[in-house]
């Protein structure tokens, strides 16, 4: 099953829940079925409560779960390559919508666990007492099946979780994980038993988790831009494990490529894409074809064409600034596409807001004989509630890998 948003054809910006198997007459459209589920990792407050996510069946109608008495915080001066937000299939479930949905709430530095099933919180958890130290940039989230994996960027720990039949999480251990040059997790990825981190201090490293806890590969290392004004701080994996992937913080639009074929990084290979400014988050396609990235400091969106057999990068497309832009909002969060086949079908961008509220941006991607573009919808952005603060969204279901 497939899940998209059906657009109206008003001036307005107004969406309803479109979900079904593929095979409409354009992307994003799609026979009409149940269970479109779109979770965004929020830090908001409302009415002096905080909520830590919401759960839409359209970007306009949203059921909030409160996870703490502490809300989340992020600061949005910092590059930002972690995902908040994270969601799995359960392992003791066959579907999709048996599946658990994970946010950070960095400032008070717990994960809360909801049912995607039910639409429960299971609750709010803690690390260790060394992880209950603020974290200014935000807990970072990767999953395999049977464990979440936190990094705490306030204790410099990457906090290993057991997860519960009931989406709840059970703390099994830290590892105080730090860069070359001092740095904490900014960005993880997992395939396997391998997890890939990076410390936007300009290095990397990888761990082995076939056990409950990782264990360094011993390969912690300089990326290849670290002197070349690219630092590694966002990481995504192709669905084979062959390659890591990193965004990069920047003056320009860069990545860099890693072979991870052997279980281990091997130096990698920076490609610069552009001159947009900061390339915070990096995103594969459903089928492998694209990178998206977010410059997320310029208020563009990056498109480059990716080999998966050979790592190989070639530039695509830019798009203009985002409407909006440094006016009702001032970074761009993770990339999500709003299908889980092809190319992803529309891009949706979360927008930072500046004035107590935020946006999602609407864009998408055309591949043309010389190349492509990358074109927001003429009712982007689509505002958020009163006082929401978004960096990270999902869209159900998600990407296969």
């Amino acid at each position: 099953m497939a899940c998209a948003l059906r657009q109206k054809e008003t001036a307005a910006p107004d969406f309803e829940p479109h979900c079904g198997t593929p095979g409409g007459r354009r992307a994003g459209h799609s026979r009409l079925g149940r269970g479109c589920t779109f979770a965004f990792s929020s830090h908001q407050r409302r009415h002096g409560r905080p909520l830590s996510a919401q759960y839409c069946r359209s970007l306009r109608h949203c059921r909030r779960w409160q996870a703490d008495q502490s809300g989340a915080h992020i600061d949005g001066r910092k590059r930002h390559g972690r995902r908040l937000f994270r969601h799995l299939p359960h392992p003791d479930r066959a579907s999709w919508l048996g599946s658990c949905i994970y946010a950070s709430n960095s400032q008070s530095e717990t994960i809360s666990g909801i049912d995607a099933r039910t639409h429960k919180l299971a609750g709010a958890f803690h690390g260790s007492h060394r992880d209950n130290k603020l974290a200014s940039n935000g807990i970072g989230l990767a999953a395999s099946d049977t464990h979440l994996y936190a990094a705490f960027s306030g204790s410099g720990n990457i906090g290993t979780f057991r997860i519960r039949p009931d989406c709840a999480l059970e703390f099994v251990g830290d590892l105080h994980a730090q860069g070359l040059s001092g740095g904490p997790a900014e960005g993880m990825a997992i395939h396997g038993n391998l997890l890939v981190a990076a410390y936007g201090d300009g290095s990397i490293e990888s761990f082995n988790i076939f056990g409950d806890m990782p264990v360094s590969n011993g390969d912690a290392q300089f990326d290849a831009g670290a002197k070349a004004d690219c630092v590694s701080d966002a990481v995504d994996i192709t669905r084979d494990g062959h390659f890591a992937i990193f965004g990069c913080g920047s003056t320009a639009s860069a990545i860099e490529i890693s072979d991870i074929s052997s279980g281990k990084l091997t130096p990698t290979v920076a490609y610069n894409l552009g001159v947009a400014w900061n390339s915070g988050s990096v995103r594969l396609s459903p089928d492998e074809r694209l990178l998206y990235i977010s410059n997320s400091s310029g208020g563009r969106i990056t498109a480059a064409f990716f080999d998966k057999a050979t790592g190989k990068v070639r530039p695509g497309c830019a798009s203009g600034p985002l409407r909006g832009f440094y006016s009702k909002y001032a970074y761009i969060g993770a990339v999500a596409t709003e299908l889980a086949v092809g190319a992803g079908g529309l891009l949706y961008v979360p927008e930072l807001g500046t004035d107590n509220q935020s946006y999602i941006g609407l864009l998408r991607f055309t591949q043309t004989a010389n190349g492509c573009t990358l074109t927001e919808m003429a009712n982007s952005p689509v505002a958020g509630s009163p006082a929401s603060a978004w960096l990270s969204i999902g869209v159900y279901p998600p990407r296969p890998f």
